[in-house]
């Protein structure tokens, strides 16, 4: 299952998923998909939508909006809006990634109500990282997940369905679990790793010993300071078994358009492999904590 912060909504590849234009390769195999015929409280609401949604290799298309019952972690919840995928559509390769589905976390998202109303509107999340699987914790964090407090944050933009936040100096930090690295607007560059970062590409490879020269990155979310080592913002990636070449290192610094966003930082998978997060759906508050020493 797909973590998706950044959206209310929740997607399901149906059990006739298949890979195009490879009919011989099936994508879904081994993977728990949704087969809407052997539901009970299965509803269609309406006509297709119109319009895929990517994700690794793949788009996921022929889309419909149905209602059903969801369960995640031991609770459930009937009546869910969500979004049933009936075709996929082979993008770029080799895809490797499981995909059993997007559960939408986003305000509003599809944890609100689960539990009988046991407080599972708030819910922590330990995304998956160097340190091992993540997890994703009902009614609250899981304190064996992270050491000292949870410094909770207010989320800015009422109705929105993202996690944002005002930090200091009025800049909007946005954090989504749909985004590969950390992305600063052009003028708000930490001064330090400015000559590090490609002017064009935002993402350059490094000699993995040149990490130890590399500044920590600080983000300053309310009175709460977050640092980022370069052995967390900077990713090293090994060869194949069958691969002679050496380790590479990439920056997972990104420069970001003005008018994507009006965000000045979007701190995406990298920023929340790093801290245990918690979110409240209830008071629009997110939290953060350093995760245990013991993982």
């Amino acid at each position: 299952m797909y973590i998706d912060l950044s959206s209310s909504s929740s997607v399901a590849p149906s059990s006739d998923c298949l890979h195009q234009p490879s009919p011989d390769h099936e994508i879904c195999a081994g993977h728990r998909t949704y087969a809407h015929a052997k539901s009970a409280t299965y509803a269609h609401e309406r006509r297709p939508l119109g319009e895929s949604i990517p994700y690794g290799g793949v788009s996921f298309a022929d889309l419909h909006e149905v209602r059903d019952r969801w369960e995640v972690a031991g609770c459930g919840r009937s009546g869910v809006s969500s979004v049933e995928a009936r075709r996929v559509r082979y993008v770029e390769g080799p895809f490797d990634e499981r995909w059993d589905g997007r559960l939408g976390l986003g305000l509003g998202g599809a944890l609100e109500g689960m539990g009988g109303g046991a407080g599972a509107s708030v819910f922590g999340l330990r995304f998956p990282g160097e340190a091992g699987e993540g997890e994703l914790a009902l009614g609250g964090g899981n304190e064996a997940l992270y050491d000292g407090e949870v410094v909770m944050h207010p989320v800015s933009g009422g109705g929105v369905d993202r996690w944002r936040n005002p930090n200091r100096g009025a800049c909007v930090a946005e954090v989504r679990s749909d985004v590969q690295g950390i992305h600063f607007a052009k003028p708000l560059w930490a001064e330090d790793a400015q000559n590090a970062v490609d002017a064009d590409e935002g993402v350059i490879p490094l000699d993995c010993r040149d990490r130890e020269l590399m500044p920590d990155l600080i983000f300053t979310i309310g009175e709460q300071d977050l640092s980022l080592t370069p052995y967390e913002y900077i990713v090293e990636v090994r060869p194949g078994r069958n691969e002679s070449s050496e380790a590479q290192c990439w920056m997972c610094l990104h420069k970001m358009s003005p008018d994507k966003t009006d965000a000045c930082v979007v701190l995406g998978q990298e920023f929340l492999s790093v801290f245990y997060s918690i979110f409240d759906t209830d008071k629009k508050e997110i939290g953060f904590a350093e995760l245990s020493n013991g993982l």
